[in-house]
């Protein structure tokens, strides 16, 4: 295909070997929530040494992601970067072929948010 778009994060791990391969054939693999911003940012994830996450949102922490035990009386919901590990990429991900498919794809995404299904 000549894109794939991650609603979640997941771990750098599990992307930088992609990335590096999408990036040498001319391909982008960026953060979704700064894509689907306006005006469109396709920023990667940074991959710099920290015991910090770079790339901090807030965003919904799952056990992937949280930087401490999920308790019962959690909120489910990272508002402080010590929330979240330093390698999550917790704000989603497109992979694409081209920054012309990134686009392509940023405008479906955005006119399916404008008309959500209607269920009768």
């Amino acid at each position: 295909g000549k894109f794939y778009v991650l609603d979640r994060g997941v771990s750098r791990w599990d992307t930088c070997a992609a990335q590096a391969v999408l990036e040498a054939y001319g391909g982008m693999l960026v953060m979704l929530a700064p894509a689907m911003a306006t005006p469109r940012l396709f920023n990667s994830y940074t991959y710099a040494s920290s015991a910090l996450n770079l790339d901090f949102a807030r965003c919904e922490l799952t056990r992937y992601n949280a930087a401490r035990p999920l308790g019962s009386d959690s909120s489910g919901c990272a508002t402080d970067v010590s929330d979240v590990k330093a390698y999550a990429n917790v704000q989603g991900l497109l992979a694409a072929t081209s920054k012309a498919v990134a686009d392509e794809v940023i405008t479906v995404l955005e006119e399916g948010l404008a008309c959500p299904p209607v269920f009768t």
